[in-house]
């Protein structure tokens, strides 16, 4: 039972951690393609969870534990592009 848990534990771990080297990978993208700092300041969630490759019942736990910050324009939620990207290269340092 208890190798079962740390089995459960490490596959968790590689998971999460191959996530976050996507996003960081996709952040990356994102803002060597921005024109201008300017233009294209957020990003909405459904390209988020697209690039990212998490379902919006993810997304939703990143923001119910503050991992993450939306704000909603007419209805649509949108991330600030150098938030997400701080916090997912602060992740990725540790």
């Amino acid at each position: 039972m208890k190798m079962e848990a740390i089995k459960i534990i490490y596959e968790l771990e590689q998971s999460m951690e191959m996530k976050i080297n996507q996003i960081h990978f996709m952040l990356k993208k994102l803002s060597e393609n921005r024109p201008s700092p300017i233009a294209e300041k957020y990003i909405p969630s459904s390209k988020f969870r697209k690039e990212v490759d998490i379902s919006a019942r993810t997304e939703q736990n990143w923001k119910s534990k503050g991992l993450i910050r939306g704000i909603k324009i007419e209805g649509k939620i949108y991330y600030n592009i150098s938030e997400v990207e701080k916090l997912f290269l602060k992740e990725n340092e540790q």
